[in-house]
């Protein structure tokens, strides 16, 4: 049986599962719930030390769900800055809006992602090659860390999928050559 790339990758895709200790075996429930403390810990040290970079943002904002507008693209998910922009320095957010059936061609950015699915099942690969076979289902609720030049792509292949994605920028995103379009 073929590994999957996230097998083979393991040291470059981390999905948001407790980490197993030497048996194998995971955690007990009170280990689980201190890594996800030790998570959350470092999402809001990461968060403040963007956020010192906008100093002069001392408003509070809430962005509803209606209020944001996705721009559609030629290909792929549609999309919206929620928070910062790719070229702004500091913490950046975004919304993706993956319709059925939609997939998204082998790409890289230059900096950190942390994707988290908010509807949806989201099938999501790396490569070159974007490889039906080689998914790994990711349902509402899951995180996946995408490190900086790493080849990925995902796929909304049972229906429509919402991602939000938060990064620290500049950033943007680079479609390799060797990697064909889907």
């Amino acid at each position: 049986m073929q590994n999957s790339p996230f097998e083979a990758t393991s040291s470059a895709w981390r999905l948001f599962t407790a980490p197993t200790n030497q048996a194998g075996k995971q955690p007990g429930r009170l280990k689980r719930q201190h890594w996800l403390a030790q998570c959350a810990a470092g999402l809001v040290l990461a968060t403040s030390i963007a956020g010192s970079a906008h100093a002069e943002d001392t408003a509070i904002r809430t962005i509803t769900p209606g209020s944001v507008a996705l721009t559609r693209q030629q290909a792929g998910p549609s999309s919206a800055y929620v928070v910062g922009g790719p070229k702004q320095p500091g913490l950046y957010v975004i919304t993706a809006l993956y319709p059925a059936g939609v997939k998204s061609r082998p790409h890289v950015h230059p900096d950190q992602r942390v994707m988290t699915v908010i509807s949806g099942t989201f099938y999501a690969g790396t490569g070159d090659t974007f490889d039906e076979n080689n998914v790994r289902a990711l349902a509402p609720g899951s995180i996946l860390v995408i490190p900086p030049n790493t080849l990925h792509w995902g796929w909304a292949k049972d229906g429509d999928v919402v991602v939000e994605e938060v990064g620290v920028g500049p950033t943007g995103t680079q479609f390799p050559a060797s990697a064909p379009g889907q």
